[in-house]
């Protein structure tokens, strides 16, 4: 919408090709632990409602990963509310994938995106994933996340309550990502240049 706002161009002129996935996020077979999931989140940064989410698992029993450097106010809120935390940073693509490893939940569950590549790593890895519905999200995710409202804390706890009670779901999820996750491999994107540039030629004669 932006980009016809601000240029004026026709809608049908526009080509979308998205960011392809690193081949280092496989597969990684893990026993989810539902007495004390590993949830990994993603981002510090405003939009990505790390505040909500902190409310949200407060009394849930888990750990929560974060990957970012936290703010004063989010590290109050995550003493206040008694959450076994473990915060990273600066992590190499490899020390991330390890993080996604390791996890039992990938949250995202941001208030805006302008894509959302760790539902796609989460995907890969082949962990659940509970994400924003709103924004880009769930056209990156299409039917392999989990979506709720991000402005809401009780929806927020919800959505992680059906995901560590119900191992139907998770699975669910899982085998979607497994689909999902092609749309976002370097043939299919490659494809997806290789067909533009076509297009583009054949204008051009």
């Amino acid at each position: 919408m932006d980009i016809l706002k601000y240029t004026g161009c026709q809608a049908d002129s526009i080509t979308v090709i998205p960011v392809a996935v690193d081949e280092i996020y496989r597969p990684v077979p893990k026993r989810f632990d539902t007495e004390c999931p590993r949830i990994l989140q993603i981002g510090t940064a405003p939009n990505k409602n790390l505040e909500r989410l902190i409310q949200a698992i407060k009394g849930i029993e888990c750990t929560l990963v974060v990957i970012g450097k936290l703010t004063e106010t989010q590290t109050t809120l995550l003493a206040e509310s008694e959450i076994k935390l473990i915060n990273r940073m600066n992590l190499t693509q490899e020390e991330l994938y390890d993080e996604y490893r390791k996890a039992d939940i990938v949250t995202f569950i941001s208030t805006f995106e302008g894509f959302g590549m760790p539902i796609i790593e989460a995907n890969c890895v082949e962990r659940p994933v509970i994400a924003g519905n709103n924004s880009s999200m769930p056209e990156v995710g299409g039917d392999a996340a989990l979506y709720v409202d991000a402005y809401s804390v009780d929806d927020i706890r919800s959505g992680l309550t059906r995901i560590i009670n119900d191992e139907e779901l998770r699975n669910k999820l899982i085998q979607k990502g497994r689909s999902n996750k092609e749309r976002f491999s370097n043939e299919t994107i490659a494809n997806m240049y290789g067909a533009l540039y076509d297009r583009v030629l054949s204008n051009l004669n």
